[in-house]
């Protein structure tokens, strides 16, 4: 993920696999989440505790996407 103003922006290519797919992003810690889009449509999202922080997690099925996660 790249961490740009107040945005995480994560985009993964997938070449000849057919998958659905949890895409993420570890939160700044401290950080709370605004607003989640996925290919520029806002969508339903996780958080997750992990060993690394809060993470967001949202399902892609497209084999290119782009999650976008906005911070306060």
């Amino acid at each position: 993920s790249d961490l740009t103003g107040r945005e995480l922006r994560t985009r993964v290519q997938l070449d000849g696999v057919a998958a659905q797919l949890t895409v993420g992003a570890v939160l700044p810690e401290g950080a709370q989440v605004s607003a989640v889009t996925l290919d520029g449509q806002p969508v339903s999202y996780q958080l997750v505790t992990t060993a690394r922080g809060t993470e967001v997690h949202v399902l892609a099925q497209n084999p290119t996407t782009t999650v976008v996660v906005t911070l306060h």
